[in-house]
């Protein structure tokens, strides 16, 4: 009787430390996903902010006046102004040579 009783005992808090284990490990486990996912939220709103594209601009004073059917765009790199023709939706800034675009998620081809 007291020596089964024992085992008995001996099983159950064996279960329960089983158990206990387990749970700290579900727990660590929701936790590494919380700080992944905090951290990839993070990351997409900086990258949400550095996406951002200035798409037109307004001339400053002394910019000389904009052609006809041409519209004024800037370097994103150098900020040197250009004034593109109509439909022109990329070019190569003169100045520091880096590749713009008027549009989001449009590519520059080099012909």
């Amino acid at each position: 009787g007291e020596l089964s009783t024992d085992k008995t005992r001996n099983k159950r808090k064996s279960s329960i430390r089983v158990a206990s284990y387990r749970c700290l490990a579900v727990i660590n486990i929701l936790e590494d996903c919380d700080r992944f996912l905090n951290s990839r939220n993070r990351t997409m709103d900086k990258k949400k902010e550095e996406e951002e594209i200035i798409v037109d601009a307004v001339p400053a004073a002394d910019d000389p006046p904009i052609p006809p059917n041409h519209s004024r765009f800037y370097c994103s790199k150098c900020r040197t102004p250009y004034d593109l023709p109509a439909r022109a939706t990329s070019w190569r800034c003169a100045n520091c040579h880096t590749f713009n675009s008027t549009t989001p998620d449009e590519c520059c081809t080099i012909l």
